[in-house]
């Protein structure tokens, strides 16, 4: 990759990185709760779409709209940071009462331990309907996002 393209793909994943983020929060806006529901849904669907994106585009030369896309907008999207922090930043303890007794941390422990997992299972699923995608597309293993290999022949499963 030359300077400048490596730049230019900084500069999307930065772009990206900030309307993921700011999608995020426009979700998240109004959605308080005593278990971050929004986090959890996000970053479920946001593992799923990352695993597709990562399966689709696995072995393509577009690589700026993979930064943009990938590892800016949905890497700014998810936040499993924000979720881990969400039981000790609203004081609550787990049946919601502000400053309540106990402050039991075990209905957000369950709950990251579960979106972890669940993020998994969403990231391995979406690697696979992106891959199947990709192969059914004609650009198999070594392709390039236009479907020839990267010497110009036709790539496997083409004519």
């Amino acid at each position: 990759m030359t300077p400048s393209r490596r730049l230019a793909a900084l500069a999307l994943v930065f772009v990206g990185g900030a309307l993921g983020g700011s999608v995020r929060l426009a979700i998240g806006l109004g959605l308080d709760g005593p278990v971050a529901w929004h986090l959890v849904l996000i970053n479920v669907i946001g593992a799923g779409l990352l695993g597709w994106v990562v399966g689709r585009m696995a072995h393509t030369a577009n690589s700026l709209v993979y930064a943009a896309v990938g590892p800016g907008f949905l890497g700014g999207f998810t936040t499993f940071s924000g979720l881990a922090a969400f039981a000790w930043a609203t004081g609550t303890d787990a049946a919601g009462a502000a400053g309540g007794p106990g402050q039991s941390p075990s209905l957000h422990i369950a709950v990251l331990l579960a979106t972890t997992a669940s993020a998994v299972v969403a990231a391995a699923a979406g690697w696979a309907i992106g891959a199947r995608a990709r192969d059914s597309a004609g650009a198999g293993p070594g392709a390039a996002a236009d479907g020839t290999a990267a010497n110009g022949t036709a790539a496997q499963g083409t004519t």
